[in-house]
């Protein structure tokens, strides 16, 4: 009875956030809530959290764009610990996938740019929070065949995305919000090497 006490909870909170910091209002949209895009908003953030998730603990770096910044030091450790790439929403700079080469890291202001440069392989996913030019992104994930997730509103029609939550998460509390289910994800323990091959073969 506990245990499924903990779960009602924990549903209910997810619903109260989105409902209470009106996630579920796409921009410019004066629409009154509703169960039916509560439901819609509410079963598209699982789908896609249980997807980075599944990214995570079987170690595939993901690359975060926009996650919004923490001075809480319990949360910038594991984000050091993850292995994963943090990029501000500001700092994103073309090529940085695709044609680094074009790029100097003198022109790289941010310590995760200079990261991201100096990673030879690409990134297994890529998470976008937030992000007004995603022209600038999107084409660049869809050549080299990287999943992108993305959450917030979408102006214009981009072919590319491969999952979309789409609602307001420009809210503050809601941005904590969101970085507190990506803590929570990113602090479970990977599987092991050996252990996520055979896993994987199983799979196949």
């Amino acid at each position: 009875m506990k245990l499924k006490h903990i779960r009602v909870k924990k549903y209910k909170l997810m619903r109260l956030y989105l409902a209470k910091y009106e996630a579920y209002k796409q921009k410019g949209s004066t629409s009154f809530i509703s169960d039916s895009v509560l439901d819609r908003l509410e079963i598209g953030l699982k789908k896609v959290l249980f997807i980075i998730y599944q990214y995570h603990i079987y170690n595939r770096r993901i690359l975060f764009i926009g996650l919004p910044h923490s001075t809480d030091k319990k949360f910038l450790d594991v984000l050091s610990k993850s292995n994963h790439i943090f990029v501000p929403r500001f700092g994103w700079k073309r090529g940085l996938l695709g044609n680094r080469d074009s790029l100097s890291k003198k022109s790289l202001n941010f310590s995760s740019l200079k990261k991201l440069f100096n990673i030879k392989d690409n990134p297994h996913l890529i998470v976008i929070l937030n992000e007004e030019k995603l022209s600038n992104i999107i084409p660049e994930c869809q050549k080299l065949y990287i999943p992108v997730i993305y959450f917030g509103s979408v102006n214009e029609e981009l072919e590319g995305l491969t999952y979309l939550v789409e609602g307001s998460f420009v809210n503050r509390k809601i941005k904590n919000f969101f970085q507190f289910l990506i803590y929570s994800i990113l602090k479970k323990q990977k599987l092991g090497k050996d252990l996520s091959k055979s896993i994987r073969k199983k799979v196949k």
